[in-house]
């Protein structure tokens, strides 16, 4: 499991999201931005956003949803 911010020092997250979904690694980002998949692509669709900043409840509240699924 891994927890991404969309953008980084050298860009966009994107290609670390697109290497975890080939590997099937389940994501959560931690993003101020209502659609993250609009700054960090299309990969970022659909994966759980705990915001920016993130409160402790809710992101342990995603990730304990990630560990069940």
């Amino acid at each position: 499991m891994a927890i991404l911010d969309v953008s980084l020092r050298d860009g966009s997250v994107t290609r670390v999201a697109e290497a975890l979904r080939e590997r099937n690694i389940p994501l959560v980002v931690a993003s101020a931005y209502n659609s993250p998949e609009l700054i960090g692509g299309e990969i970022l669709a659909g994966a759980p956003n705990v915001g920016e900043p993130t409160e402790e409840r809710r992101l342990l509240t995603v990730l304990d949803g990630l560990v069940r699924s």
